[in-house]
């Protein structure tokens, strides 16, 4: 009998056929790998739909049973060799634990590879889970087995080169992690603001971004928020729509440069600033190395991508706002805190309600309950009086209604009847959440994160804004796609639930001394794992590792100016050179940021209105909606005159004469 690192006793027999059986698996893992590699062509045909020229399954076979048979016969030769030495039979079985992350080598060879999983998300999903579980299970296992003697040698030459280093630079690897957050915030900011401000540039950006800078181009020139914008037609207030009155904080920023692209460069600074806040907030929670490992993966999380890359938004600003009032809270420092959550409540009429869930943590956590009571009171009031009363009055409807119709008892209306029936018809309920796109969503959303913020039970607190705001919606795809903005509660939460998760592993070492080389153990194979799901995921669905699989909204991204980029570009400044700077136009989806920054552009999907100009592809293609038949009506009515062709756009004037009008006509039928 041997006895192991924890008290226990296992045969030698016991120990053998374990040592043995790893080694296997190892080379199992290794041989798939190299076969995968030596495969030759493309493999994506094999994985999709088991498809492989039968030679070459051979070939993949025979390297991973030979990588395990290699495997087994040096363990076994290094038995025979040492056999008259005792204790070799659990230094192999140590040897074999310890190099237990090197088995997931095989995982790789299936999980980096966009082009065989595109369209297959819910398996690639169940794979990642997987190798996270299997990452978990490794990690552990190398940690318990303990390092290797040269392993130790290492470590203490390391820790001699550290002391050295504090001596002649003291502030150098303390402030490391922090620079590595501000690194990645500013890479964020500087990647995503260009490849955003290149699909503006090329008129690739569409109706969303229009609406935001028509809002701020006209509360900089004078008009209220509770006036602007026209988009949706003369004397319509975007109030009515949406509560962001955070637009007063970047009309000063915008009136440096005013147009849409602007707004993007101002967006992709706020998100990619967010790791900041993050990083200080979860600081609080946990050790610095952590906190980094957290906030550089906030920066490679895909629903951060997807918001990003899709249009503009407001409620991507709220988790920059939100957790500095978090951290500011934890702090004490209660005047910049208050300042904070204000500014968190103006984001977005949603995110009031993000403000409520915060309070409703620090009365439940018990960190400072009167205060968490006093937030929660006014989150809940402020969204209350915004969506059933300010936001329906201005707007003439029930603002709450549209995305919860299938919650709503007929004959109901507003937030508590939403409430009533998720508490009261659970059966119900549940029946609305049963779809393979809301749970590919949730996997999407829970998996880089490792499932870690619901280690406490507060993480289920955390997570009711997400849940309430996006899966148990109606049947509505962008709400729960991560290539859209609704993200954004999801983040705001989980993210600080990472670092509260692993606080609670530090407060078990704590209160026992005798677990804290297990909990420590924990908090490490947690952050590989949460790395180990986060890396494939963000690969799979980001922007930042390959740029083939990312989709702007429902629109697949186009990176980067291209020369079908720089032709829309040249064609759009020579119709807008014809353009008077006050005219009232209506545009297209997808030419409408171009010439937003105006006072009255309206958008033609919703209307012509009073529009003097309208301005619209020249290609029937890039038309969506029923645009083609609105500008058919308006030429073959003689109500507009096409005044230029500048391929591909085209733009057209009320009153004006329709001799062109006939040459856009056979364009058109010319490309059916």
């Amino acid at each position: 009998m041997i006895r192991d690192n924890h008290g226990g006793c296992r045969s030698v027999l016991a120990l053998l056929a374990r040592s043995l059986g790893l080694l296997g698996v190892g080379g199992v893992s290794l041989g798939f790998a190299l076969g995968i590699a030596a495969t030759p062509g493309s493999i994506t045909r094999y994985f999709e739909a088991n498809q492989l020229p039968i030679h070459a399954r051979h070939v993949l076979l025979a390297s991973m049973f030979g990588c395990a048979a290699v495997a087994v016969l040096v363990g076994t030769a290094y038995l025979v060799m040492n056999c008259v030495h005792a204790g070799v039979t659990g230094r192999l079985f140590h040897a074999t634990r310890r190099l237990a992350p090197l088995y997931l080598v095989g995982f790789l060879a299936l999980l980096f590879r966009w082009e065989a999983w595109r369209g297959h998300d819910l398996p690639f999903l169940a794979l990642v889970a997987g190798f996270g579980l299997a990452a978990w299970t490794a990690v552990m296992s190398a940690m318990r087995a303990g390092p290797f003697a040269w392993e130790e040698r290492v470590a203490i030459r390391l820790r001699r080169l550290r002391q050295r280093i504090d001596v002649v630079f003291p502030r150098l690897l303390p402030s490391l992690p922090f620079a590595l957050v501000a690194a990645g915030a500013i890479g964020y900011a500087c990647y995503f603001g260009y490849y955003t401000y290149c699909s503006y540039y090329s008129l690739r950006s569409s109706y969303d971004l229009s609406i935001y800078d028509s809002l701020v181009w006209n509360m900089l020139h004078g008009r209220s928020f509770f006036a602007a914008p026209p988009w949706a037609g003369p004397g319509r207030s975007h109030f009515g729509n949406h509560a962001e009155l955070f637009a007063y904080a970047l009309v000063p920023i915008y009136a440096l440069r005013q147009n849409a692209g602007t707004l993007l460069l101002i967006q992709a600074v706020f998100i990619g600033a967010a790791a900041i806040p993050l990083y200080q907030l979860a600081r609080k929670h946990t050790d610095r190395w952590p906190a980094c490992i957290l906030a550089l993966s906030y920066l490679l999380y895909p629903a951060l991508h997807g918001e990003t890359l899709f249009e503009f938004h407001f409620l991507p600003f709220g988790p920059f706002l939100l957790w500095w009032a978090w951290y500011l809270l934890e702090s004490r420092r209660d005047g910049w805190a208050v300042l904070l959550v204000f500014l968190t409540l103006t984001v977005h009429e949603d995110v009031s309600a993000w403000v409520a869930v915060l309070g409703a943590y620090f009365l439940l956590s018990g960190r400072r309950p009167k205060v968490g009571l006093f937030i929660a009171v006014v989150g809940t009031v402020w969204f209350y009086a915004l969506k059933s009363v300010v936001m329906p009055h201005i707007g003439g409807g029930e603002s709450f209604a549209d995305i919860f119709k299938d919650l709503i008892p007929r004959g109901e209306k507003g937030p508590g009847s939403v409430v009533l029936t998720v508490l009261g018809n659970p059966a119900f309920t549940m029946s609305t959440l049963a779809e393979t796109s809301k749970l590919v969503y949730l996997l999407q959303i829970l998996l880089p994160l490792a499932f870690i913020p619901f280690w406490r039970p507060i993480g289920l607190l955390l997570a009711v804004p997400g849940f309430f705001l996006t899966v148990l919606s109606a049947h509505d795809g962008p709400l729960f796609s991560i290539n859209f903005q609704y993200s954004a509660p999801w983040i705001a939460f989980l993210f600080p639930g990472v670092a509260l998760g692993l606080q609670w592993l530090n407060a078990r070492s704590a209160a026992d001394p005798q677990q804290a080389g297990l909990a420590a153990k924990h908090q490490r194979a947690a952050l590989v794992t949460l790395l180990c799901l986060a890396v494939p995921v963000s690969y799979q669905f980001g922007a930042v590792f390959q740029q083939h699989n990312s989709w702007g909204g429902p629109v697949k991204y186009v990176f980067g100016v291209d020369s079908q980029g720089k032709s829309r570009h040249q064609a759009a400044e020579r119709l807008v050179r014809l353009l008077p700077p006050r005219a009232k136009v209506s545009g297209s989806a997808f030419v409408t940021p171009y010439i937003s920054n105006r006072p009255n552009a309206y958008n033609m999907t919703i209307g012509i209105f009073d529009a003097e100009y309208i301005f619209f592809p020249s290609e029937p293609v890039d038309l969506i909606a029923d645009e083609r038949g609105t500008v058919t009506r308006l030429l073959q009515g003689g109500e507009f005159g096409v005044v230029a062709i500048e391929h591909p756009f085209a733009l057209a004037k009320r009153g004006h004469t329709g001799d062109l009008n006939a040459k856009l006509f056979a364009r058109w039928n010319g490309s059916n």
